[in-house]
């Protein structure tokens, strides 16, 4: 396995979105930061562009070649740009305990 981060981009969302696989996950995973289940590529994308504006948030999607199989977010929550705060971490079910 190679994995990459790469700045997320919008065609992700299809992919993202299929491994929230019921209400409870997805409320686990954006901490009701979206109001309904489920939640569509749309919705992530509508997200995005509210909220992840590229200095102070930032959204990655992890790959393993071509493949996409994560996705975080990090934001800086204060002043000081050496402190992150890692959020809305999803990884591909089908990838786990692949080593």
């Amino acid at each position: 396995m190679s994995m990459t981060l790469r700045p997320y981009q919008m065609t992700d969302a299809v992919i993202i979105t299929s491994w929230l696989k019921s209400e409870y996950l997805m409320r686990q995973w954006c901490a009701d930061r979206y109001e309904h289940y489920p939640v569509m590529p749309e919705d992530m994308n509508s997200y995005h562009e509210r909220y992840i504006d590229g200095q102070r948030s930032r959204a990655l999607t992890m790959t393993d070649d071509d493949e996409i199989v994560g996705y975080i977010t990090l934001r800086t929550p204060a002043d000081d740009t050496t402190v992150q705060r890692l959020g809305f971490v999803i990884v591909d079910d089908s990838k786990r305990g692949i080593v």
